[in-house]
């Protein structure tokens, strides 16, 4: 068996430990920071298509380290062959103080499945209203800019005041009032808040002239990347899992249950599951995984235009080739 180790991204409220042995039978004895998003990689794991493939693939979280490091770090530090991150990601490792060549070779979610959110109690009808307002950010690179683009598109000065709480507890600042907006997944803040009774109100950057890139991708860093073959075998097993989650929902989301905590909703689970299997968001050029050139084309457009491909210092980056920062070359 070839050993390869998987990051993944973080999704709020489900805390707990990682990296235990998972198996179709009995739960782990630790849990992980995960959701709907990631459903396929759990199902490759428990229904043997990563082990019919040689590969051992060993799966952690943020929650080990209190995300004190992204999943796109830990791959530009060669701490894990795999990452989940957004299209930003690859950019700025790309092109920071420290460059890693990180590049996307697959497409978790063909659709964006993201959006800036509001209480709907809180009055705020639409992004020019967020003027004035506190905005709990990750500290995304572009995420600050794009907040503040949304605001002046939609008619707004874009006078926002960005707050930085910790990232584990950011959606718990927009429950509490400690803050007015914040970016969050719709599949599970949004499913989970709705639960609860608690409405919200969410604008999508698509809606606000912003051609968002993708929200999660599956990310190697070309100076360790595993052999070629490797990431194909890898992906192959990724797509049968995430095509097991579009044909049986409620069965995938059985599955991933086992490895959540104990506290975590089945119901949002099973709602979650059905919300990106049945919506159309797990496949988009054909086949799970598959980048559409056009997309990450207007998504660098747009950054350009903005004025935002820069380097830290705030000297423009050189003119690169947009297809540097993806490729469809691991799928079959």
């Amino acid at each position: 068996m070839e050993t390869v180790r998987l990051a993944l991204d973080w999704t709020p409220n489900i805390l707990g430990n990682t990296q235990q042995k998972l198996t179709a039978s009995s739960p782990p004895h630790g849990f992980f920071t995960t959701s709907a998003n990631h459903t396929g990689f759990f199902i490759a794991k428990v229904l043997g298509h990563f082990a019919e493939e040689g590969l051992d693939v060993q799966i952690s979280d943020p929650s080990t380290d209190a995300y004190s490091q992204t999943p796109a770090a830990k791959l530009a530090q060669g701490h894990v062959d795999y990452a989940l991150a957004p299209s930003e990601s690859v950019l700025a490792h790309r092109f920071a103080t420290s460059p890693a060549p990180l590049r996307a070779v697959a497409a978790v979610l063909a659709k964006d499945a993201s959006a800036i959110a509001t209480l709907a109690s809180s009055g705020i009808g639409s992004p020019r209203e967020l003027d004035g307002k506190r905005y709990a950010s990750y500290d995304a690179r572009f995420e600050n800019h794009i907040v503040r683009s949304m605001i002046r598109n939609d008619g707004g000065k874009g006078n926002i005041e960005i707050v930085s709480p910790p990232k584990l507890g950011i959606w718990e600042t927009i429950i509490e009032r400690e803050a007015d907006a914040t970016w969050i997944f719709e599949n599970w803040e949004g499913l989970e808040a709705s639960m609860k009774g608690t409405e919200l109100k969410t604008f999508k950057m698509e809606d606000y002239g912003i051609p968002y890139g993708y929200s999660l991708l599956v990310l190697i860093n070309e100076a360790s990347q595993p052999p070629a073959a490797t990431t194909r075998r890898f992906l192959r097993a990724a797509r049968k899992g995430f095509e097991f989650a579009v044909s049986q929902p409620a069965e995938a989301a059985k599955i991933l249950h086992v490895f959540t905590p104990p506290e975590t909703s089945g119901e949002l689970l099973r709602a979650s599951q059905s919300w990106l299997s049945n919506g159309g968001v797990y496949v988009g050029e054909d086949v799970w995984g598959k980048m559409a050139p056009t997309k990450w084309r207007a998504w660098v457009d747009w950054l350009r235009t903005e004025g935002l491909l820069k380097h830290r210092d705030g000297s423009e980056i050189a003119d690169f080739s947009v297809e540097s920062l993806f490729t469809n070359e691991f799928e079959d």
